[in-house]
């Protein structure tokens, strides 16, 4: 067409040359040709329009058919942007044509379209958004071969915001997709631990650190994937993984607190025989219990992985049943031990694990439970055994005495623990006298190496006590000075016992029986100093009846504490030294 064009130009630029020629011979002013030069300009602007739309138009449809998977967009880019940069460079009057304003759109609509086509080759396009996309666009291709011309044919220079929304949605459904993939493998992976103990014919199981974080993490993803937007497609998935890391945890609680129930009482119906004699219906079902437990865990230890161990269907219902048949036992069981709480009150001050232990333990070996005696009697730290008998007494503080009358520790527990803490006080009375009858004659030294300190302090204040009755008796019967004489002997007593501190030939025991005497004779000191200042003369003064003071009750052969009128028996209960 350009080329008819200029043939016809070339004739008619003759045509007016030879006119001239004949208008200058017939000295006719010259046509100046106006049109016919303006045609030549427009033709020679729109030869240049055409090979720059030539050229822009070929290499568009070049790329049309390349697949979208081998094309190099950058590349495409700066050659797209070349082209409209020539486009651009033409004569500003070619501007007002159709083919200028044609060709410069399609340039810019594609260049437009290939940060869009760039997005849209991202892996995380699924057939759905694919359906998405040509849903809004209107045209519809076989998006499983993409090709340049089947995306531009979408327009998408036209909408872009949809494209980036729905290339967004892609990518976060596929982060949601690799975060559950990742979570099926993370669990694909988690098993229990099992151990079997020599000697035993079950294993026992513990969960790993790991999979109480890795649980506590997941399901804080979920919940974090159950209100993002574009979960959709998942929802049912990221539910299920819900609902089976609830049953996970929930199943993992039961059975970890199963065997923690089922080991404690295992000890205790099966190794006592004074619970299997008291409780004989709970021992019978925990016995039924045992075997299931065993069974339960040798299930357990062959199918491991976590996830279909805590699923398996009628697992939560079987652990359940059991952890209430085991609570029946432990409520059996905690009858059964108030019921020894009220026989031996002392074990109301010891724990439910130790006074389980004491109760298991006790039928079988009294010295299996030496190690509790603390807990049930103060400052006895055990008892000296000669087999089944008791026979003597190991303080806490390293005191050592044999008991006047042993004490068979057999049949129940309760009852020779209560003969042990009776025996204790017999002999404690049994040498508080000893120790009041065999003290004239010898020195505070040598006496008080020959018992044990309470029974040196009680005896020394009980002698105390009598010689200030005495005291008081010689001066209603005239001896004035009586009770300063006193003062002056027990003064002496305390500088004697102060003597004996810094000798090092003392043991710890000694050292620590004369620092309690040293204390007892600077008190005993400071009330007779009273005494005197306040010029007591009998034994109704009142600064003397608000001591403190201990005698021997002949009648029962214990000790009375009094002080103003008020009297108590002394209990006799072994305080160490």
């Amino acid at each position: 067409m350009i080329q008819e064009l200029h043939v016809m130009v070339l004739h008619i630029e003759h045509q007016l040359r030879e006119l001239r020629q004949k208008q200058r011979l017939f000295q006719l002013m010259p046509s100046p040709g106006r049109a016919v030069k303006n045609c030549r300009t427009d033709l020679i602007l729109l030869k240049y329009l055409w090979d720059a739309a030539s050229l822009a138009l070929y290499q568009m449809e070049a790329w049309n058919h390349v697949p979208c998977s081998n094309v190099n967009l950058n590349e495409m880019e700066e050659r797209v942007q070349r082209l409209i940069s020539m486009i651009n460079s033409l004569d500003k009057r070619v501007r007002r044509w159709d083919v200028y304003r044609d060709i410069e759109a399609k340039a810019k609509n594609f260049l437009v379209s290939l940060p869009l086509i760039q997005s849209l080759r991202t892996p995380a396009m699924r057939p759905i958004h694919w359906e998405e996309l040509m849903a809004k666009t209107g045209v519809f291709f076989d998006f499983k071969e993409l090709t340049i011309e089947n995306l531009i044919s979408l327009n998408l220079h036209k909408l872009p915001d949809e494209v980036v929304a729905i290339v967004g949605k892609a990518v976060r459904q596929a982060q949601i997709e690799e975060q559950l993939t990742a979570l099926d493998k993370a669990w694909d992976e988690l098993l229990l631990q099992f151990d079997t103990q020599q000697g035993v014919d079950y294993p026992s199981f513990s969960v790993p650190d790991i999979v109480q974080v890795t649980i506590e993490e997941h399901q804080l993803l979920l919940q974090g994937l159950c209100q993002n937007r574009y979960v959709s497609e998942y929802l049912n998935e990221v539910q299920a993984w819900q609902k089976t890391l609830a049953t996970v945890e929930s199943v993992l609680t039961m059975f970890i607190e199963v065997q923690k129930m089922w080991r404690h009482l295992q000890t205790i119906f099966i190794g006592s025989d004074d619970i299997k004699s008291q409780l004989p219906r709970h021992t019978q079902l925990f016995l039924e219990l045992d075997g299931q437990v065993k069974l339960l865990l040798r299930e357990a230890a062959r199918t491991p992985y976590i996830v279909p161990l805590c699923c398996n269907e009628g697992r939560e219902t079987a652990l359940l049943a059991l952890q209430g048949q085991l609570t029946n036992c432990e409520r059996a069981l905690e009858g059964y031990m108030n019921q020894k709480r009220k026989t031996f009150p002392r074990f109301y001050f010891v724990s439910t694990p130790h006074l389980l232990e004491i109760l298991s333990k006790a039928s079988k070996d009294p010295a299996q439970i030496m190690m509790h005696i603390p807990r049930v009697m103060q400052d006895i730290a055990t008892f000296t055994l000669d087999g089944y008998m008791a026979v003597g007494v190991l303080g806490c503080g390293g005191e050592t005495f044999s008991l006047s009358n042993t004490v068979i520790c057999s049949s129940r527990v309760e009852h020779w623990l209560q003969n042990c803490v009776e025996s204790v006080a017999t002999t404690i009375f049994t040498l508080i006298e000893q120790a009041i009858l065999s003290s004239s004659g010898k020195s505070k030294s040598q006496w008080m190496k020959q018992y044990i300190t309470q029974v040196v302090l009680v005896a020394s204040h009980i002698h105390w006590t009598v010689d200030v009755s005495s005291t008081f008796h010689a001066m209603e019967e005239g001896n004035e000075t009586a009770l300063k004489e006193q003062h002056r002997r027990c003064q002496e007593q305390l500088n004697e016992l102060i003597e004996l501190v810094p000798n090092s030939s003392l043991t710890s025991i000694m050292r620590r029986r004369v620092m309690n005497l040293v204390i007892q004779a600077v008190h005993q000191t400071d009330v007779l100093l009273d005494l005197v200042d306040k010029k007591a003369e009998s034994k109704n003064a009142f600064a003397w009846q608000r001591q403190l003071r201990h005698r021997l009750n002949e009648k029962t052969r214990g000790v009375i504490a009094e002080i103003c009128a008020c009297s108590f028996n002394y209990g006799g209960e072994y305080n160490g030294n």
